[in-house]
């Protein structure tokens, strides 16, 4: 390795042990020109960071700028972050992730789909949620069941209920 990318390593780790510390002022300190370097991690935490008024006073502006780069670099957290945002968008209480975002079901399940198409179990029941009620996608039973399987499967538990509703016909 060349000297940037174990200096990349050494900086990543120190944030990390920050965290887990519970030291936010060293890690936003640690993190911020990792994240300025476009790293997605970096910028996932920086805006939980900000979201949670962590190190930092709380902005919920800030915060979704920093998930909305760690999202359009493919972090399937920040993916889903923003799937959350744009599902609940102004319903949300002040001070929560959404607030000041429109309320788009469209663009929920183009974020959700991203993080769920990775893995994410949990942004693989919402998506599962979207089609089953037809917000944002035409009504689609057998799509949704199909992402509730796969969340299920990650034992997410609520998709396993679902399912068992499904086959009962009890959601219907």
């Amino acid at each position: 390795m060349n000297n940037e990318s174990d200096d990349f390593i050494d900086d990543s780790k120190y944030a990390l042990d920050a965290w887990i510390r519970e030291d936010y002022k060293t890690a936003y300190k640690v993190l911020l020109p990792l994240a300025e370097q476009e790293e997605a991690g970096a910028q996932f935490l920086m805006g939980l960071m900000h979201a949670c008024g962590l190190g930092v006073l709380q902005d919920i502006k800030t915060a979704f700028k920093w998930f909305r780069l760690a999202a359009d670099q493919g972090d399937p957290d920040a993916q889903y972050v923003l799937g959350v945002s744009y599902d609940w968008g102004e319903t949300v209480p002040k001070g929560c992730l959404g607030e000041g975002v429109p309320q788009d079901y469209k663009e929920a399940v183009n974020w959700y789909r991203l993080s769920a198409e990775q893995g994410y179990a949990e942004a693989q029941y919402n998506l599962g949620v979207l089609h089953y009620h037809g917000r944002g996608v035409l009504q689609d039973h057998e799509e949704a069941a199909k992402w509730w399987k796969l969340a299920a499967e990650q034992k997410l538990e609520i998709a396993q209920w679902n399912l068992e509703m499904m086959h009962g016909n009890s959601l219907n």
